[in-house]
């Protein structure tokens, strides 16, 4: 009995953790953004005369250290001021939010990392960051500022240009909306209690804890997730996913998992700026009066993940450019970096 007390004591005892300064890199500062306190942010100060502002919007389940590569080779460029990337919150070793909209996928934060003092700002996103980066580069755009987009296998649904619903069947689909709303509310309400009850809550987070910190867990993940040229750098890979799990030495960083989850389900309940993008990025793209100019599109064309059709989809529905990375998957800027920068240079180059 006592050796199975000390065993089950062992098994739900939560690791303590570190704090999350002590896992910061020299690059790394802690700044309040969009109300959010303690917002883990990555700088890199580039050429003092350039005039282009890039910020990086990473994917699920990474961090700003996803664009470790790529972010340098970025502010070697003449033109290129700075370079920034931040945690989003639930993510990171940025600190975990009461506020439940606090994790909405709104482009704010970047949106003040870029500031007003440059000419020209470039959003980058990765995936589920795709969706912030282009909510800042429609709002700046917006504001009449010069502004471009380039997202890697975005996690933005293409759109449709079919035409729009005759009256009739417009009133059939509201009648069945409003038929659906209360079931549907109620569900999604009580989902997201539930990951924020302790009944729940406490369960998913030893789950998660024994999980990501079992031996190559991050490894393996990102394994499944590159193509066969990612998997190939085994050197490169290990790195990566030695950046991957650097949050998960944090104190309380499951939590912020679960709460980012419990928020994605009631924000559904709720407008939110990632509902529409690729229509909200068209409308600003043929608006005449908004400097949206370019918008750019790179996918790995071994992608597991998100399927590079909907790229295709995305690019010709925006007009966009789309550069297809062979042998990379759904990651190419960790992967294949130059590779990324390069065809980001070739944009920036004709803007």
């Amino acid at each position: 009995k006592l050796v199975a007390a000390a065993a089950a004591s062992e098994l739900l005892r939560a690791p303590k953790g570190e704090a999350v300064e002590a896992l910061a890199g020299p690059l790394s500062s802690f700044q309040e953004l969009a109300g959010v306190e303690g917002v883990h942010v990555v700088d890199r100060a580039a050429s003092a005369g350039g005039d282009v502002a890039v910020h990086a919007s990473h994917g699920f389940g990474a961090n700003a250290y996803s664009f470790d590569d790529l972010l340098p080779l970025l502010t070697k460029r003449p033109d290129v001021k700075r370079a920034t990337a931040h945690d989003h919150p639930g993510f990171g070793l940025t600190r975990r939010p009461e506020r439940t909209r606090a994790y909405a996928l709104g482009g704010d934060a970047a949106l003040e990392l870029i500031g007003d003092d440059s000419n020209r700002a470039l959003f980058v996103g990765h995936s589920m960051g795709a969706v912030s980066a282009a909510d800042a580069a429609i709002r700046r755009a917006e504001a009449g500022k010069a502004t471009a987009l380039a997202v890697i296998a975005p996690a933005i649904i293409a759109g449709s240009k079919k035409p729009a619903l005759a009256p009739r069947k417009k009133r059939l689909a509201a009648v069945i909306a409003r038929a659906l709303a209360l079931p549907f509310s109620l569900a999604v309400r009580s989902a997201g209690w539930l990951f924020r009850s302790r009944a729940v809550g406490w369960p998913l987070r030893l789950a998660l804890r024994r999980l990501v910190l079992s031996r190559d867990f991050w490894l393996k993940g990102l394994g499944a997730s590159y193509g066969a040229r990612g998997r190939g750098d085994a050197d490169r890979l290990r790195a990566y996913a030695a950046r991957y799990a650097i949050p998960s030495r944090a104190r309380g960083w499951e939590a912020g998992l679960l709460a980012f989850t419990a928020s994605r389900l009631e924000q559904t309940l709720a407008p939110a700026p990632d509902w529409d993008v690729a229509a909200r990025l068209v409308a600003a793209l043929e608006a005449p009066d908004v400097p949206l100019d370019r918008v750019l599109v790179i996918h790995g064309a071994e992608d597991p993940i998100v399927p590079v059709a909907n790229s295709r989809r995305l690019a010709g529905h925006l007009g966009a450019r789309l550069v297809e990375v062979p042998g990379a998957g759904h990651c190419p800027h960790e992967e294949v970096p130059g590779e990324v920068e390069a065809a980001v240079s070739a944009f920036l180059d004709e803007w």
